[in-house]
């Protein structure tokens, strides 16, 4: 009983967040697959933009119970807030990073011709500034949250969909 108790309480911890996610990489990518659509660069499937939103989610609820995220505990909200944009942001930039060079590392060349390949076939302007696409959804991800841990879930239900008469 415990264990379903456990389990039933962590998946409705991931869904929101993998929901957010879902929603917000979904968007970030018909963006971006309808600016490589000229350089003839196909955009992340379905199923990769589910697997990165689970995978995101996740590893962000587990990075909440590392010290490392509170860091700042004795600070105003605002440090919490870029504290954890930043490293979220990190933990994102090398997600990316990764699925980005993957398809480079199963061409049967060396490492360093792999490497140069996937060097100079990046759009890196783009790739930037999605990266910064990705900070400002943090931002918003980050705040939001931190404002419902000191609010609470049930005022700011209340406050969304409830009449205030």
């Amino acid at each position: 009983m415990k264990l379903y108790l456990w389990l039933k309480r962590e998946f409705l911890h991931v869904i929101p967040v993998f929901i957010f996610f879902f929603i917000a990489f979904n968007i970030i990518n018909v963006t971006e697959g309808l600016i490589l659509k000229k350089a003839g660069i196909g955009r992340f499937s379905i199923l990769e933009i589910t697997l990165a939103a689970a995978l995101i989610a996740k590893i962000l609820l587990v990075l909440d119970h590392l010290p490392i995220v509170a860091w700042v505990p004795e600070r105003p909200l605002i440090y919490h807030v870029i504290w954890k944009t930043l490293l979220y942001w990190l933990i994102t930039l090398l997600v990316r990073l990764t699925m980005r060079l993957i398809p480079y590392l199963f061409t049967n060349q060396r490492l360093p011709v792999e490497w140069e390949q996937f060097v100079t076939h990046v759009d890196w302007p783009l790739f930037y500034s999605i990266q910064a696409w990705y900070l400002l959804l943090f931002f918003f991800f980050v705040t939001a949250r931190e404002l419902i841990n000191v609010i609470g879930a049930k005022k700011i239900n209340r406050i969304f969909f409830y009449s205030r008469d």
